[in-house]
Parts: C-alpha cells; sequence; structure tokens
C-alpha cells in the first residue's frame, strides 16, 4: 500500500538494500550469499522513496520499481545489513565539525559469532566533505573498511570489499563524518542538525554482511548512548 513515511518505517523489520545518488550500476553481493525470502524470513517487501521538493512543483509522479527474481538453490550464507552511524549531529556556522558514530564493542560482543563486511556505504547530506568506516579491537585501528576522502553527496559511491572484512565479537565498528560549512556553496550562518531532509545532516553507514543475526539491523548511537543494542 502507498503511504507516507518517515526514514524508519514501521511498516518493515529491516532493511535490505540501498540506491542513492552516486551510485552507478547493479549491488551484486558474493556468490555464496543471498537474501531469503519466505518461510522464517522476509514475506514483503516496501520500497521507499525519498524525494526533496523545496519548491513545491505541483504534478510531479515517480514510477520507481523493483524486479525480484528467485532461486530455488539456496546460498551458503543469508545477507544481512546494519545501519552504523550517530543521530546526535550538531554543526556549528562557519566551521569544520567532525561527529563520531560507533558500533560498539559493547553491542558487537553481544554477536554470537564473527560476521564478515561485503559493502558498505557511507552516508551524508551537502555539508559532509570526508567520511571513514574503521573497526577498532581493543581501542587499537584494525582495519580501515572504506574512506571517503572527498565526499561528495550527489556522488557517494558504494564500496565493495573483494575480501570480505571479519569483524569479531568485541569491536567497535567506528564511523566518522567531517563537514563544512565554511566554504563555497556549503557556507551556513545557521546551525545545522541531523534530520532527513537533504538541508539537515547524517552521519550513517549502511553496511552488508553475512551471516545474517536477527535482530543486527542497526546500530546507532545518540551521543555516547547505544540505542540499539
Amino acid at each position: 500500500d502507498i503511504h507516507a513515511c518517515g526514514g524508519l518505517d514501521t511498516s518493515c523489520s529491516a532493511w535490505l538494500s540501498q540506491y542513492s545518488l552516486g551510485v552507478r550500476g547493479p549491488i551484486c553481493l558474493p556468490n555464496d550469499v543471498g537474501a531469503r525470502f519466505g518461510k522464517d524470513s522476509f514475506t514483503k517487501l516496501l520500497l521507499q522513496v525519498h524525494w526533496n521538493n523545496k519548491n513545491l512543483a505541483a504534478n510531479i509522479t515517480d514510477d520507481s520499481g523493483f524486479r525480484i527474481y528467485y532461486t530455488t538453490r539456496l546460498r551458503q550464507h543469508d545477507l544481512g545489513n546494519v545501519q552504523i552511524g550517530q543521530n546526535q549531529i550538531a554543526i556549528q556556522p562557519l566551521s569544520e565539525t567532525t561527529i563520531k558514530g560507533s558500533c560498539s564493542s559493547s553491542c558487537t560482543r553481544m554477536l554470537p559469532h564473527s560476521i564478515y563486511l561485503t559493502r558498505t556505504y557511507i552516508h551524508m547530506h551537502y555539508l559532509g566533505i570526508n567520511g571513514r568506516l574503521e573497526v577498532y579491537r581493543n581501542g587499537s585501528l584494525k582495519t580501515l573498511v572504506a574512506k571517503d576522502a572527498d565526499y561528495v553527496y550527489d556522488t557517494s559511491p558504494i564500496h565493495e570489499h573483494g575480501t570480505p572484512v571479519e569483524i569479531l565479537p568485541g569491536e567497535e565498528i567506528k564511523l566518522t563524518c567531517t563537514f563544512n560549512s565554511r566554504d563555497g556553496h556549503r557556507k551556513k550562518d545557521n546551525m545545522v542538525y541531523f534530520g532527513e531532509g537533504s538541508e539537515a545532516e547524517m552521519c550513517y553507514a549502511f553496511v552488508s554482511y553475512f551471516p545474517r543475526i536477527r535482530g543486527f539491523d542497526q546500530c546507532i548511537q545518540m551521543g555516547h548512548i547505544d540505542i540499539n543494542c
């Protein structure tokens, strides 16, 4: 059913995939990973489309959709997706601001086994200039998972990890986002806060992994507080 929704739609319990400005070509999974449908898994899909119509133009339509291909040959691993990041964002005017959000070691310690990251999409809006996702073990950097050194919202890429990145229980997955409200078209004379619209800001990483762990779909912080574990 068509309905208005926010960034988190309670009609669904998990997110499956995302496609945004800057993404080119198909989104592929490793050969031994698939998304399970039907019994004991997903039974319906919902497509959420975000539009920015700040000029309130009328008579705009959308014919977005997707095509689903099924197979009876199950893959070895079920696909999982987790959203990592920070919901407490306050960017000072005319400044450069760094925001960090983690899937903390306390959260990953609850994982029953290791997981393997296969794809990362770092998401900010127009003030974002730099983003990176890193793995820390006992407070020390273990792995740089993905880095967008010159982030541009309209051309932000998806990072495919040819060699899946192992995450052990107890490791921290840290996202760092840097914002510029000082220069050029990014210049802002007012505070900018967290929000779904492109005039507000976000600091998220959308990460695909295997094998799926039921309930491990979001690992987000509000300041230093873990709100999903």
